[in-house]
């Protein structure tokens, strides 16, 4: 429990306010979410980095690793969600919030807790002195294999709705092809991968207590996902256009 009470643990979670704060005050005054997607990303980096450079050269493999993972999925995310509201311009989930500060704000402090819940097992580990403890053990090669299971799914589902919904034939279908043949929502299935599997690389430095308070975090990645931002609003939408048609009702059966 140590780490979570920490100096280096609490300036990780300052860096995670603070940029959101400064960016949603940007966005408030000029009523846009241009800037969103890439504040999520960039707050891992730094959240990151902070927490590296207050190691003071003192960092395991274990800690690297993982940071580096951690950076690579939250980089590619961010661009591409980036090049998403690039070419559509605008995020439909901030039409009627955009103009309200107030109610602009809830978006980015769920940004916050989404960024300081999804890698609260790396923030933690980072808090800690990891050179001391056992690396490169046999739990996490299994725990980077499954994180690049995970990453390779959703790297390639999102790829593939990308150009699907590039191509002009398939305007208003629903995407049925490559992993979305065998998924409805693959890229979520592979983010949930990855958040597991970093737990479990994580807590091997962790003590009982850490491990299973930091376990809430590939818990609130499959809350999340499933039932709040991702799934749910999805499907809503889904059903909305093709409940009437049976090739939907056959897809989701």
């Amino acid at each position: 429990m140590g780490a979570i009470y920490s100096k280096v643990f609490a300036n990780i979670l300052a860096a995670d306010v603070g940029l959101n704060l400064l960016m949603w005050s940007h966005a408030a005054l000029y009523s846009t979410e241009k800037y969103f997607d890439m504040t999520g990303a960039l707050t891992y980096w730094i959240m990151i980095i902070t927490g590296i450079l207050q190691r003071n050269g003192n960092v395991s493999s274990r800690q690297i690793i993982n940071s580096a993972l951690t950076m690579l999925w939250s980089g590619r995310l961010g661009s591409f969600l980036v090049n998403r509201i690039g070419t559509d311009h605008i995020d439909v989930r901030f039409n009627y919030v955009r103009t309200r500060p107030a109610a602009f704000l809830v978006f980015w402090a769920t940004q916050m807790l989404w960024c300081f819940l999804t890698a609260f097992p790396l923030y933690t580990l980072l808090a800690k002195d990891d050179t001391k403890n056992v690396q490169s053990t046999s739990v996490d090669y299994l725990s980077w294999t499954m994180w690049s299971f995970g990453f390779v799914i959703e790297v390639v589902a999102d790829m593939q709705k990308r150009a699907f919904r590039a191509n002009p034939i398939n305007h208003g279908k629903l995407i049925t092809s490559g992993l979305w043949a065998y998924s409805q929502h693959p890229n979520y299935a592979g983010e949930m991968i990855m958040a597991f599997a970093m737990w479990l690389s994580c807590s091997q430095s962790f003590v009982n207590t850490e491990s299973a308070i930091t376990f809430s975090s590939p818990v609130f990645v499959w809350f999340l996902l499933k039932h709040i931002s991702g799934v749910r609003l999805l499907d809503a939408i889904a059903k909305k256009r093709w409940s009437n048609d049976p090739a939907y009702a056959a897809y989701c059966a």
